[in-house]
C-alpha cells in the first residue's frame, strides 16, 4: 500500500451495537474514507486515541481535526494513519494484536 495523503476532516466517539467506537473521517481530495470502527473495550480504547493523538502530534481529540496525515489505505478500508512529514505510523491491528500477545 503506498501511502497517500489526506486530512482529517472530523472526528467522532460513539457507541455502535452497545460498543464504543471512535472514527477519523479523512479526506484525501475526490475521496474520503473512515479510519477506526473498531469495539474499543478496556485497553483498546485509550491506545486507539491515544496513539491517532501521538501519531499526529496534537494534545486533546478534537484538535485532530483540519490536520493533513497520511494513510495506507485499500479500497474496504484505512489499515494506517501516520504523521505528514515525520514516518511515524499507528497500524491498530498490529498494535492490538501486539497488546494481546504480551498479555498471554
Amino acid at each position: 500500500m503506498e501511502p497517500k495523503n489526506a486530512s482529517i476532516r472530523k472526528v467522532s466517539i460513539e457507541f455502535n451495537h452497545g460498543h464504543l467506537t471512535a472514527w477519523v473521517h479523512l479526506d484525501f481530495g475526490g475521496g474520503g474514507q473512515g479510519f477506526g470502527g473498531y469495539g474499543l473495550g478496556g485497553p483498546h480504547c485509550a491506545v486507539f486515541l491515544k496513539r491517532c493523538m501521538n501519531v499526529i502530534g496534537v494534545d486533546k481529540w478534537q484538535d485532530l481535526e483540519g490536520k493533513p496525515c497520511r494513510i495506507r489505505n485499500t479500497q474496504n478500508r484505512v489499515h494506517e494513519i501516520g504523521h505528514f512529514i515525520k514516518d511515524d505510523w499507528f497500524n491498530p491491528e498490529n498494535e492490538f494484536k501486539a497488546m494481546e500477545t504480551n498479555n498471554d
